[in-house]
């Protein structure tokens, strides 16, 4: 017997035409036609079939979007059951333009023209595009998203923006019985903090505030946050949960339901697993050492990131304990519980090969100078980071993260394998760019148009690295004519070739050839950059800090009444790098120096 079926009735005539018996029947071929891109199916040859598994595969290359249709036949035999799909494949398309309706809600997405593009890649684009409006406030944005063919296996993507209306968040409240002052929780906050940039003038001014974007995914953290902070205090009974959230017009009123329970004091916290076994005493009062805790756990996780380890995890159980030596002045009731903490890190992996992808004009060897990681050696992420900052400072690509970073792991070797993808920035580039002040007293007015050169050489003669500039300052006699490099007239032309500053060449790079300035003015353009870039350096924090460590911490009962229950979850404690001291000053600094060593001609 032959049933054929459409694409109409595709997900459940063949369902139901398929013939029925006691037993499911044998499959004992299965064939896939018309594809040139891969086909994946849960359904095998040599097995029963499974209909809920089969409709899943149909469902599955039906919401792939590459297909016009699909034509199933099943033929029955006594040896079994044939199927044969045969599939329709949609022309293939690549991206030529990315249009915006309205105009006015483009927005970066980091598309580039030629990319492969289809129906679930544009849903995708859609919806990533919705998530990024949510996240500036647009709780009620709606984006569809049409591919419109033009030309020959061509296609613009279409995407109809509706962001509607932009919430912000105008207060936070806390309701329940928090226990702590409402000051203090509202500087754990990090999404939903409202910050005061200027103080009010009581009877006439409130003040300057910044009320952030109101996003679901930010009240999620926080409230996560909120949950840490209670267990750093002791307070492992806590419960925080999002009591409601306000709407009027643009406006949006948080409140957070917080039960903060019993205070338990410490008895003693054991720290084990990555590093030696140390012992935390708390104070004579018992309170949670959590600061020195988390200390711990980050100085565990940066010693294995060292040695190539790919993976840290630490967790915290809490257990019932009586005081070691109770103080007089501490009251009888009191909840004593005693702590354990304990990291495991993954097995050391070997760093094999690195290698760059997207990236057409600058050399392989620039690159991997900037980069300070060595073949060969142990795998060290924080030097990841470090480098992915440093490809940043070179401004020849888009920002890179961890995120265009895929790592291929070889777990027989210990190998670890990575791939960069880059994005080049545009060749050609223009800037307006004045002083912090008036003109008479900061330096000129600057428009500049400039191009890189094209890719031609290596090492300092890569020309792909050097800048042909052609800037137009306008001046009006500065007051400090020791900063400036400019001759004494009301405007200056200058052309000139510039190689900006580039990581891994110091020295040969940072400078600019503009003979209209000569020898002393390039010299001295040479000299601030070289001490703009090491001072910045030596303030700023470490780029290859992470972003700190989410530790599960649980409730264990007493031995006595312990039996088979698992260990109960009460949250996750953030432990999150320690600010450098007189960070503030440093930030300052960092300001103040990047504005008095931006001084440059071009």
């Amino acid at each position: 017997m032959r049933t054929t079926i459409g694409s109409a009735t595709l997900l459940f005539g063949l369902l139901s035409l398929l013939p029925c018996r006691g037993e499911e029947p044998f499959i004992q071929t299965l064939q896939v036609r018309g594809h040139t891109r891969g086909v994946e199916l849960e359904t095998h040859a040599g097995q029963g079939l499974d209909r809920a598994g089969l409709e899943r595969d149909l469902r599955r290359l039906w919401a792939t979007g590459q297909f016009e249709d699909i034509h199933v036949e099943s033929t029955e035999s006594p040896e079994g059951l044939q199927l044969v799909f045969t599939l329709a494949e949609r022309p293939r398309l690549y991206l030529r333009r990315v249009e915006f309706e309205p105009a006015r809600e483009r927005r970066p997405l980091g598309l580039k023209p030629g990319a492969p593009v289809d129906a679930v890649w544009a849903r995708q684009v859609a919806a990533a595009l919705r998530r990024q409006l949510v996240e500036e406030g647009h709780r009620d944005a709606a984006v569809a998203a049409e591919l419109i063919p033009v030309g020959f296996q061509a296609a613009d993507l279409r995407l109809r923006v509706e962001p509607g209306p932009a919430y912000r968040v105008e207060e936070v409240r806390f309701s329940g019985s928090p226990e702590m002052k409402s000051g203090e929780l509202q500087g754990t906050l990090l999404a939903t903090r409202i910050r005061r940039l200027l103080p009010g003038v009581p009877g006439l001014w409130g003040g300057w505030r910044l009320h952030p974007a109101f996003s679901q995914q930010g009240v999620e953290a926080d409230l996560v946050r909120l949950q840490s902070f209670y267990l750093s205090r002791g307070y492992f009974d806590a419960r925080v949960s999002l009591a409601g959230v306000d709407f009027a017009e643009d406006k949006a009123t948080i409140t957070y339901a917080v039960e903060a329970g019993p205070r338990y004091r410490v008895s003693g916290v054991e720290v084990a697993g990555a590093s030696p076994t140390e012992e935390l005493a708390p104070d004579v009062e018992g309170n949670y050492p959590a600061q020195a805790l988390c200390r711990s756990l980050l100085e565990a996780q940066e010693s294995s990131e060292h040695q190539g380890a790919l993976n840290f995890a630490a967790r915290v159980e809490v257990e019932p304990s009586q005081p070691a030596s109770p103080a007089e002045s501490l009251p009888s009731g009191d909840h004593w519980v005693n702590l354990t903490s304990a990291a495991e890190a993954g097995p050391p992996y070997t760093l094999g090969r690195i290698e760059f992808r997207g990236h057409h004009a600058v050399s392989d060897l620039t690159l991997r100078r900037a980069l300070p990681l060595e073949e060969g050696e142990w795998f060290d992420r924080a030097a990841l980071r470090r480098g992915l900052a440093r490809l940043n400072e070179t401004g020849l690509f888009e920002p890179l993260t961890e995120g265009d970073v895929v790592a291929g792991l070889d777990p027989e070797k210990r190998l670890v394998h990575l791939t960069l993808w880059l994005r080049e920035k545009p060749r050609g580039r223009w800037t307006l760019a004045g002083p912090l002040g008036p003109l008479s007293l900061a330096g000129p007015l600057q428009f500049s148009i400039g191009s890189r050169l094209p890719a031609w050489g290596r090492g300092p003669l890569e020309l792909s690295t050097y800048t042909a500039t052609f800037s137009l300052l306008v001046f009006s006699q500065p007051a400090l004519r020791a900063l400036s490099l400019a001759p004494r007239r009301s405007w200056l032309p200058l052309v000139g070739l510039e190689r900006s500053y580039l990581p891994g060449q110091r020295w040969q790079s940072g400078f600019l050839v503009a003979p209209q300035l000569g020898w002393q003015g390039m010299l001295t353009s040479y000299g601030l950059t070289q001490a703009r870039h090491r001072l910045l350096g030596a303030l700023a924090t470490d780029p290859g800090a992470g972003d700190g460590l989410a530790v599960p911490v649980r409730w264990r009962a007493a031995k006595a009444e312990r039996g088979s229950a698992e260990p109960r979850p009460l949250g996750h404690l953030l432990c999150e790098a320690s600010k450098p001291r007189w960070a503030w000053l440093r930030a300052a600094g960092l300001l103040a120096l990047d504005v008095l060593l931006a001084v440059r001609p071009l």
